[in-house]
C-alpha cells in the first residue's frame, strides 16, 4: 500500500568532549588527596565543589554519595558553566540518610550566591527531619546569580515529619527550592528541566517552588507525582526581598511539565482538606502556563494571591489538559475576603474534563475573592454528573470576559449550571441572557477520541475544530507542539485538530525510528549505544550502531519515547520523540522518524512527504532535549 513517511532530521549535539575544557572525577573508590583525574578521582562531590573552574566538568561516578553539597564556586560567562553530572550512563546517589538536616538554609546541593551552575542527573534523596522549624530540601538555590540548570535528576524522600503548632505551621520541605533573597539583585536565567520529583512529605511547602526576586525562568518537562502539598509553585509578596518592587516571581515559562497524585488531604499541615493545586501562581507575574499536563491532584492550576492588597497578574494558561482534579479545573482568586486579587491573566484555549471529582460546588473553574480583567476563551469544560461549569460565589467580579468557549456535560444545555456574581443559572440560555457571558460559545459534546483513558484530542467530527476565537496570547503551538493556527482558522480547546485529505483504509498502530550517528566532522561513529524507552508502553530496547553510524527501533506502538545515545569520550545526547496516530490505522511503514545526532546544528530541520493510504488524523510533534555544552 502506499507509504505515509515523515522524516524528522533532529540535529542534536553528541561530539567528542573539547580539549579545552577541564575535566574532573569523583568516584566512590577515590581520595580527596588525589587531582581528581578519571585515574585517580576525588572521594567526594564537596571536594568538587570547593575546587572546580569555570568551565569545567565534574564526573560523578556510580554510587551512594553519603553527604550534603554546598557548592562554593562559580562559573562565569566568559568561561562558561561548572557542570556537576553523572559519568557516562550511571546514577550517582546524593544519599541523606543519617545526615542531620541543619537549621537554617540547607539543601542535598546547595548553591548561594553563585553563578553559571549545572546539577544534571543525579538521584537525590532520603532528607529528611522530625524537627519543628527545620527544613530540608533537596536541591536549594538561593540569594542572588545567574544561569542556572538543574536537568534530568531524579528527587524522592524529601521530608518533614515534624508535628505542627496550633497554627498548622512549623513542617516544611521541597524537592527544589528557588529563594531570590537579594534587594538589588535577582536570581535569573533558571532552567528547571527533565526531572522527576516524586515521594516527597511537604508539610505546608512545596515540591518545586520560586520565591522572591526570582525573574527570567524556564520550568520544562519535568515529571512531579505522589506529594502531598503543592507540586509547582511561583511566589510573591512573602518578604524573601525586602524591596517589594522585586520580592515577585516573574518572566517565567512553565511548559510540557506532567504533574499528577497532588493531595494535601492527610497532610498534618491540612488535616482533611483538599488544597494542593498542580501548578499554582500565588503572586507571581508575567507567567505563561502551557503544554502541561495534570490530573488527579486536589485543584489544577490556580491563579491567586494569597496577601491582602497584592495581585497575581498577567499570567496566562494556555494549551493543557486539566482534568480528574478533586476540586477545581482551574481557581482564580483570593480563597477568602482576607487575601489579594488576580488581574489581567488569560485562561484560553485549555481542555478541562471531569474536574471536581468530588462535587463539590468548584466546577470545572471557580473564580473566588477579587477576579478583575481577565479572559476566559476558546476552553472546552466538559463537567461530570454535577453539571456545574462556573463556580463564583463573590460579586468581586469585574471586566472578566467570558465567551467563544465550548460546554458540554451529561444534564444537557438545560440541566447544566453557571454561578456568576453569587447567583446560580440553570440552563445555558438563561445563563447567557442574565450574565452576557458566552453569547458566541457553542454547548456540543467535543467528540474526545477516548474518555476512558482518557485521551482528549478531538476527533474529525469534533464542534471544536476551527470555532475559536482568534485572539492574542494563544501561542504559537497546540499541547502537541503543532501549529495553533491552521488555514488561519483555531480550534477551541487545548488540541490544534490536523488532517491528512489522502483516502484510504487501514488498522494497527505501530511505526519505526531510525537513525545515524555521527561526530563533529560529520563521520559516522560505530559501537554507540542506543537506547528507546516507552512512556506508556514500558518498551525498553538498546542496540548499537553499526559500521555506517545506523542504528533502528521497529515495530513501536504509538507513545512518547526517550532515545538517548552514548559512547565513552562523547557527550550524551538525549531526544524525546512521539510516534502518535489518533484514529486506527495501519502506520507500520507509515510513520517514520530520522535521527541524525550531531552537534553542528541546534535546533530541527524536517520534510513532510504524505502518500498516505488511509483517511484519518495524523500528527507528528517532537521535543529537543539537550545534553553536552556547545
Amino acid at each position: 500500500m502506499p507509504e505515509y513517511i515523515i522524516r524528522a532530521f533532529l540535529m542534536i549535539f553528541f561530539c567528542c568532549i573539547p580539549a579545552f575544557s577541564k575535566d574532573y572525577y569523583v568516584s566512590t573508590n577515590g581520595n580527596d588527596n588525589y587531582p581528581g583525574s578519571s585515574s585517580q578521582p576525588w572521594r567526594t562531590i564537596q571536594k568538587a565543589a570547593d575546587t572546580a573552574e569555570a568551565g569545567s566538568t565534574v564526573f560523578v561516578m556510580g554510587g551512594i554519595y553519603n553527604e550534603a553539597v554546598t557548592i562554593n564556586v562559580s562559573g562565569s560567562s566568559e568561561d562558561g558553566y561548572i557542570t556537576f553530572r553523572n559519568y557516562e550512563d550511571e546514577t550517582p546517589v546524593v544519599e541523606g540518610t543519617g545526615i542531620v538536616v541543619p537549621k537554617g538554609n540547607n539543601g542535598l546541593f546547595f548553591i548561594e550566591d553563585q553563578s553559571y551552575l549545572c546539577i544534571q542527573g543525579f538521584e537525590i534523596r532520603n532528607y529528611t527531619s522530625s524537627e519543628t522549624d527545620v527544613v530540608p530540601v533537596g536541591i536549594h538555590i538561593r540569594g542572588a546569580g545567574n544561569h542556572y540548570q538543574i536537568k534530568n535528576n531524579q528527587i524522592h524522600g524529601i521530608e518533614t515529619n515534624a508535628g505542627v503548632d496550633d497554627d498548622l505551621l512549623g513542617a516544611d520541605a521541597h524537592g527544589i527550592a528557588v529563594y531570590g533573597t537579594s534587594d538589588t539583585a535577582s536570581l535569573s536565567n533558571v532552567i528547571i528541566e527533565g526531572n522527576e520529583l516524586y515521594d516527597l512529605k511537604l508539610g505546608s511547602s512545596e515540591a518545586l517552588v520560586f520565591n522572591g526576586n526570582v525573574e527570567d525562568f524556564t520550568v520544562t518537562g519535568n515529571i512531579i507525582h505522589d506529594v502531598d502539598n503543592i507540586a509547582l509553585d511561583f511566589i510573591g509578596f512573602e518578604n524573601d526581598s525586602l524591596d517589594s518592587r522585586y520580592d515577585q516571581t516573574r518572566n517565567g515559562v512553565v511548559s510540557k511539565n506532567t504533574v499528577y497524585n497532588v493531595s494535601s488531604y492527610d497532610n498534618p499541615a491540612y488535616g482533611k482538606d483538599y488544597s494542593a493545586g498542580g501548578v499554582y501562581v500565588d503572586g507571581g507575574r508575567d507567567i505563561v502556563i502551557e503544554m502541561n499536563t495534570v490530573y488527579l491532584c486536589d485543584i489544577g492550576v490556580e491563579i491567586a494571591s494569597e496577601h491582602k492588597n497584592r495581585s497575581a497578574s498577567n499570567v496566562t494558561i494556555r494549551n493543557n489538559f486539566i482534568y480528574k482534579n478533586r476540586m477545581a479545573g482551574v481557581a482564580m482568586g483570593g480563597y477568602d475576603e482576607k487575601r489579594g486579587s488576580t488581574e489581567d491573566c488569560a485562561i484560553v484555549n485549555n481542555t478541562l474534563y471531569n474536574n471536581d471529582t468530588l462535587q463539590d460546588g468548584n466546577g470545572e473553574i471557580a473564580l473566588s475573592y477579587d477576579t478583575k480583567d481577565n479572559v476566559i476563551k476558546n476552553n472546552i469544560f466538559y463537567s461530570n454528573e454535577q453539571s456545574l461549569f462556573i463556580s463564583n460565589e463573590y460579586a468581586q467580579n469585574t471586566g472578566n470576559e467570558v465567551d467563544s468557549n465550548l460546554y458540554y456535560a451529561p444534564a444537557g444545555k438545560g440541566g447544566s449550571e453557571w454561578q456568576w456574581k453569587d447567583e446560580v443559572y440553570t440552563g445555558f440560555t438563561e445563563y447567557k441572557e442574565k450574565t452576557g457571558n458566552d453569547l458566541n460559545s457553542l454547548f456540543k459534546d467535543p467528540v474526545f477520541v477516548n474518555l476512558d483513558e482518557p485521551d482528549l484530542h478531538i476527533s474529525s467530527t469534533s464542534p471544536a475544530i476551527n470555532a475559536g476565537e482568534e485572539i492574542s496570547g494563544v501561542g504559537d503551538y497546540d499541547i502537541d507542539g503543532e501549529d495553533r493556527i491552521q488555514n488561519n482558522t483555531i480550534d477551541i480547546g487545548a488540541d490544534e485538530y490536523s488532517v491528512s485529505e489522502n483516502n484510504g483504509t487501514g488498522h494497527g498502530e505501530t511505526g519505526r525510528i531510525y537513525g545515524n550517528v555521527t561526530d563533529e566532522n560529520n563521520e559516522p561513529v560505530e559501537s554507540v549505544k542506543v537506547k528507546i524507552k516507552g512512556k506508556k508502553s514500558g518498551i525498553k530496547e538498546t542496540t548499537i550502531t553499526d559500521g555506517n553510524g545506523f542504528f533502528e527501533f521497529d515495530n513501536l506502538t504509538t507513545d512518547t519515547y526517550k532515545i538517548t545515545a552514548s559512547k565513552k569520550g562523547y557527550w550524551k545526547a538525549k531526544q524525546i520523540i512521539q510516534l502518535v496516530s489518533r484514529q486506527p490505522c495501519n502506520v507500520a511503514n507509515s510513520v517514520i522518524y530520522y535521527l541524525h545526532f550531531n552537534h553542528n546544528h541546534w535546533g530541527i530541520e524536517y520534510e513532510e512527504i504524505h502518500r498516505d493510504a488511509c483517511q484519518r488524523r495524523t500528527r507528528s510533534s517532537w521535543q529537543t532535549y539537550f545534553q553536552g555544552q556547545a
